[in-house]
């Protein structure tokens, strides 16, 4: 199953937990995937468990799983240009903005190995899909 929760994104831990109560799922077998600005535009990471790092999505998540133990694939999209980290318009406006045209091809790749990712975690496990998730970075290099 896929689930795209349609609550404002520090809410979307009641729509995974909604969902996985209604299907009896335990926590670990859900995958979260999200966007992460601590990595860099095409990197992406694959855990198994950790904390929020900071992430008001997996706040919300870890709170209503009611643990940090549930696989998670994080999609690096950088920082924001001229980054000011007591700005937080222009860190909103960088996670809500649009790519660049060049930003947009490199996420079209990351996106179909993001897929990549998720179908080997499904067919092998999380443990054996970290390898490959985790050792390769997409740059505007390979485009």
């Amino acid at each position: 199953r896929l689930l795209k929760p349609l609550t404002y994104m520090n809410l979307s831990g009641q729509s995974m937990q909604a969902v996985t109560s209604w299907y009896k799922l335990p926590s670990e077998s859900v995958l979260v995937i999200y966007d992460d600005m601590d990595l860099p535009l095409g990197k992406t990471r694959l855990r198994l468990s950790g904390s929020a790092g900071g992430h008001n999505g997996m706040k919300s998540a870890i709170a209503h799983f009611g643990t940090q133990n549930f696989p998670r694939l994080r999609i690096g999209i950088g920082k924001p240009k001229n980054a000011d980290s007591s700005d937080d318009s222009n860190t909103v406006s960088h996670v809500l903005g649009r790519f660049s045209a060049s930003e947009t091809k490199l996420m079209s790749e990351v996106l179909q190995f993001v897929v990549e990712c998720v179908e080997l975690s499904l067919k092998q496990g999380v443990e054996k899909a970290m390898n490959r998730c985790n050792s390769y970075t997409i740059s505007n290099s390979q485009s």
